[in-house]
């Protein structure tokens, strides 16, 4: 049987960033011309921004759902539909003005982390201080890397 803390905590972290892998790939295939034309690489990227951008506001609509209640669950709730509203608008967006899309994705991600950093301690409820502040830290960095790779991408259609 396997050990749940340093397991369970290395799967996180192996999936998180195994999951900029996609957006990797389709930079590479962009900057390269493999394969595909660079509208295909772009919607390849945009497709799986839209995706990744949902999962985090599904996620957070999941965490905030076993919350005890608090004034700050309707805002999140909220927030969390906004975020996959956005990253639904970005690709549809994304057929029209792939630029503007690309920008609409990056905010959604910094929004997702900046709600997350603000109500870190209400979404961690039951959670160790040092679990929360690896989770934490494992956010910023993905974002912080899925944001510089949407900058590359504007700067690369622009």
């Amino acid at each position: 049987m396997m050990e749940t803390g340093l397991n369970k905590q290395f799967f996180i972290n192996g999936l998180g960033y195994a999951g900029l892998l996609p957006f990797l790939l389709a930079i590479y295939l962009l900057l390269s011309g493999s394969l595909l034309n660079a509208s295909d690489a772009v919607t390849l990227f945009l497709s799986y921004s839209t995706v990744i951008l949902a999962f985090l506001g599904g996620t957070l609509w999941g965490r905030v759902l076993v919350l005890q209640e608090s004034s700050c669950i309707v805002l999140l709730l909220i927030a969390s539909n906004l975020i996959a509203l956005l990253a639904w608008g970005s690709l549809l967006l994304g057929h029209v003005r792939q630029e503007a899309a690309v920008v609409g994705l990056s905010i959604g991600f910094v929004i997702n982390l900046l709600l997350e950093l603000r109500f870190a301690g209400l979404l961690s409820a039951g959670t160790d201080t040092e679990s929360r502040n690896s989770y934490l830290n494992l956010r910023i960095t993905l974002t912080a890397i899925v944001v510089l790779a949407h900058l590359l991408v504007w700067y690369l259609i622009s």
